[in-house]
């Protein structure tokens, strides 16, 4: 919460709400360990404050920072647009669960969890927004990247995971 102090989500609401929807997301699926709600809680801090994954292992441990850095877009160069942010994530996600699959590891689970858990609250917004300009653009993008996002971030392997994929799924159709 001090990590966010200020920053808004959507257009008015405290960045709280959304980290709460998320967390909701993942206890309405059965995810409520205190590593995934950790994760959750924490899943934007490197992106959107000071906060680095350094600090989170400190306080937190290997397998929330792995979670957390698993959730966090890259940014290949200053400046990045989400085109490119979103090319070099999924290039990197795609990797970390190629080697999840064979050799296992609590963060890269956690954050395919936590990531899946936050895509589908970021749609969930913008469905109980539908109309305003911002949440409408929003979700024209989630319907566009779809497969591209089900691609990098879905694994057969994650079967705890098959509710919030209907979800999405059913959310992206409309």
């Amino acid at each position: 919460m001090a990590a966010h102090e200020g920053q808004k989500y959507g257009a008015d609401e405290p960045f709280m709400t959304h980290l709460d929807e998320v967390v909701a997301v993942l206890k309405e699926n059965g995810h409520d360990s205190d590593a995934v709600l950790t994760a959750a809680f924490l899943h934007d801090t490197v992106e959107d404050t000071a906060t680095s994954l350094v600090g989170i292992e400190a306080r937190f441990g290997a397998d929330v920072r792995k979670a957390v850095e698993f959730a966090t877009d890259e940014i290949p160069f200053p400046g990045a647009h989400r085109p490119d942010k979103k090319r070099a994530t999924y290039a990197r996600v795609i990797r970390a669960i190629v080697a999840w699959e064979k050799t296992g590891g609590e963060g890269t689970r956690l954050g395919m969890l936590v990531k899946v858990a936050d895509r589908i609250a970021n749609i969930r917004h913008c469905g109980k927004n539908a109309g305003r300009a911002e949440d409408d653009r929003l979700m024209n993008l989630y319907r566009k990247e779809r497969e591209i996002f089900r691609l990098a971030y879905h694994s057969d392997a994650l079967t705890e995971c098959v509710s919030m994929w209907s979800e999405y799924d059913r959310l992206l159709r409309g």
